[in-house]
């Protein structure tokens, strides 16, 4: 039985600016910035536990959420 590779956020190469972050802010585009750094988690939406949460900063600055309790400290 082959298990299914895990989807996570894909850090993309920039530098982009926030004009750019927020063009991506639907569920099958969804680029969040976190710590200054941009992820594109759109492979990783229908699988994130916290459901559509993680569209709550869609296109923008997810940091404080990403650092949240609900979030281990080694996710990131």
């Amino acid at each position: 039985m082959h298990k299914q590779p895990e989807k996570r956020p894909i850090i993309i190469a920039g530098p982009y600016d926030a004009s750019e972050v927020a063009l991506h802010n639907k569920a099958d585009d969804c680029w969040i910035i976190v710590d200054g750094k941009v992820y594109d988690v759109s492979t990783y939406v229908q699988d994130h536990p916290g459901g559509d949460s993680i569209l709550a900063n869609a296109g923008g600055d997810s940091s404080v959420g990403v650092h949240g309790p609900q979030h281990p400290v080694s996710m990131w």
